[in-house]
């Protein structure tokens, strides 16, 4: 992650914090220390409500079902049109 970012960086320049969940996957002691090696502020959010989570993961899943396992997309506009008309 550290080694990704710093490559970022390179071509898009440093940015001033990370905001991140909670999530392991971006918490991890490696991914701090480097980031605080290099002078990135990292910031993790608050946790979200359970009753919030659960209706956000159902959503997700229908959408992935319904939609997005089921669709070929041709292009970036033909996926805006095709997820407009099933919202």
């Amino acid at each position: 992650m550290v080694r990704e970012l710093a490559e970022l960086m390179a071509k898009c320049g440093k940015p001033g914090m990370i905001v991140c969940d909670n999530g392991t996957e971006l918490t991890s002691n490696a991914v701090l220390a480097g980031c605080g090696e290099i002078g990135i502020e990292w910031l993790t959010s608050r946790r979200a409500s359970r009753p919030r989570t659960g209706f956000c993961e159902n959503f997700n899943g229908q959408a992935r079902d319904e939609l997005l396992n089921g669709t070929l997309f041709l292009s970036l506009a033909h996926a805006r049109v095709e997820i407009a008309a099933s919202v």
